[in-house]
């Protein structure tokens, strides 16, 4: 039996030497081109199928009573109206965070938006407030700085972020001091 396994083995090693050696250029790349030409076919019916998909529906709008026409028109406008009350609820939502924002001195007030999971806020919004103090303890570096700057002789005292200039003069000094800035 041994001899019959052997003979198998030297078989099998054979036809796949074989088929290493049916393996044609020629004949590959026209498999290539008629899948690709077959891709093409394919799209080109796709986009029938749609085009009749569109004429189907235009001519079962056209044919429907008025009075289904106008439940059609009416629950579309039921959508966008829905649409619209979602987003002009969220842009509320997310002025009032940012105007928390602004109040807690974030040095970035987009961060707030970005940090916060607003899923968390209540229907009411009264908590926006407490969630954002917690997110500035839980990330103290959203916390922008402030100093206290002498303002117009008129508002005297008053808190805020250092201006531009401001900050450009600290830079340019801490250059000077440096050695790296020489003017």
């Amino acid at each position: 039996m041994e001899v019959d396994d052997e003979k198998l083995e030297t078989e099998d090693i054979e036809e796949d030497e074989e088929e290493k050696e049916d393996f044609d250029k020629e004949r590959a790349m026209q498999t290539i081109k008629n899948l690709r030409q077959k891709e093409k076919e394919a799209k080109a019916l796709k986009k029938q199928l749609d085009d009749a998909q569109q004429k189907i529906n235009e001519y079962n709008l056209a044919n429907m009573s008025e009075l289904d026409a106008a439940k059609a028109r009416a629950d579309e406008a039921e959508k966008k109206v829905k649409e619209l009350q979602d987003n002009l609820t969220k842009a509320v939502l997310q002025q009032e965070v940012l105007s928390v924002a602004t109040e807690l001195c974030f040095s970035d007030i987009s961060d707030a938006l970005i940090f916060l999971d607003l899923s968390k806020v209540d229907e009411d919004r009264k908590n926006i407030k407490p969630l954002l103090k917690e997110l500035l303890n839980s990330k103290p570096y959203l916390k922008g700085t402030t100093e206290t700057k002498k303002g117009p002789p008129a508002t005297g005292e008053r808190q805020g972020v250092l201006d531009s200039d401001a900050l450009y003069k600290q830079e340019l000094d801490a250059l000077r001091k440096s050695g790296k800035y020489l003017v």
